[in-house]
């Protein structure tokens, strides 16, 4: 009975023996298995989360962004096919776990929980730069697009401006570039808030990105925003000076075309008078000295105007002005000495003849 009991009890030994190494045998084999998937997987999620960071990184060029656009689409793929592995690995766990020691075993669900925590992760982080990606490349593309067109615009309101850089001097010619200036200021006003948005999308941008690229991006916007400012300025000075410019200009233009009208019909007035009446050439010197005083303050005050206005212009056109005041100011005074010159001589000649008929009379 005992030698039966011994019996019995070494075959349940031998059973649980053999079951024990079937086991471990099956442990090794999944343990194996384990690690032959899980080491390349966990290299694999490093270097994805290592691309990922890098995608993350928005560019400030568009070339550079339609191909992260493809490294993104690429990524996502290997994500996708990743996800076959991943389960398969995390399958292996419960079964093995069974199979091995307490602490063992929380160990490899804690290493399976980080395996699926990391993919989830990026599964859910490429999704988010898939959708960040197409935002930014349509912001770049408008960026870049709206850059290009400042720069074309700015040059050529800068051509506009240097056409206008010298005020004109004549009245009318004054006011066509009055309202030149006004339209360039209205068109200059109308791309103030385009010109903010490219700075503040452009600051942004640059300020993610890095390298040379990020630093090309951030002078071309310097740029923009330095030339924008610039002919703002210029517009308004020009303003204010076609302002100043104008009514001196037409005080000045009209103040002397009707100086010279008077001396030219003074100098005509001059050469018909020995054809005249005794009265008639006295009213008419009487009338010319009391113009010649009378035009006087008008010239003295066109004289004033011209040294304004030649402070207002440009070199040549000063010299333009002043020659014309010079000019007007040596008629005036050529025509003011004739008169007066003929004046005396009309004196003298009433004071002979009034002389000899006096004398004619006594004898």
């Amino acid at each position: 009975m005992v030698t039966k009991d011994v019996k019995i009890g070494y075959d349940d030994l031998v059973v649980a023996v053999h079951d024990r190494q079937q086991s471990l045998i099956k442990a090794v084999e999944l343990a194996e298995s384990f690690a032959a998937e899980i080491i390349p997987l966990d290299s694999w999620l490093t270097q994805a989360e290592k691309r990922l960071s890098a995608l993350g990184k928005i560019p400030t060029d568009v070339e550079i962004m339609e191909k992260k656009l493809v490294e993104q689409l690429d990524l996502e793929e290997e994500v996708y096919q990743r996800g076959e592995d991943v389960n398969r690995t995390l399958a292996i766990v419960p079964t093995l776990s069974a199979l091995v020691s307490v602490e063992d075993a929380k160990s490899l669900e804690a290493h399976a929980n980080q395996l699926a925590s990391r993919y989830e992760s990026i599964s859910h982080r490429i999704r988010f730069t898939k959708d960040l990606l197409n935002e930014m490349s349509a912001t770049v593309k408008d960026l870049f697009a709206d850059i290009s067109n400042l720069e074309v615009w700015l040059s050529d309101m800068e051509k506009k401006m240097k056409e206008i850089s010298e005020i004109a001097i004549a009245p009318d010619d004054l006011n066509e570039q009055s309202n030149i200036v006004e339209d360039l200021v209205t068109a200059i006003t109308e791309r103030d808030e385009q010109i903010s948005t490219v700075i503040e999308v452009g600051r942004q941008l640059y300020r993610q990105a890095g390298g040379e690229e990020a630093l090309f991006l951030q002078h071309r916007i310097e740029q923009i925003k330095r030339r924008y400012g610039d002919i703002a300025v210029v517009a308004d000075e020009k303003l204010v000076l076609l302002a100043k410019a104008i009514p001196l200009s037409e005080r000045f233009h009209d103040g002397f075309d009707a100086v010279m009208e008077w001396i030219e019909a003074v100098e005509e007035d001059l050469v018909q008078i020995d054809g005249t009446d005794f009265d008639t050439q006295t009213q008419l010197l009487f009338s010319m000295e009391e113009g010649v005083s009378r035009w006087r303050p008008e010239v003295d005050d066109l004289v004033a105007v011209s040294s304004q206005l030649q402070a207002l212009s440009s070199p040549d056109q000063a010299e333009e002005i002043f020659q014309s005041t010079v000019e007007m100011m040596r008629r005036v005074n050529q025509i003011a000495d004739k008169v007066s010159l003929y004046f005396i001589f009309f004196t003298v000649g009433c004071w002979f003849s009034n002389a000899f008929s006096s004398l004619k009379a006594n004898s």
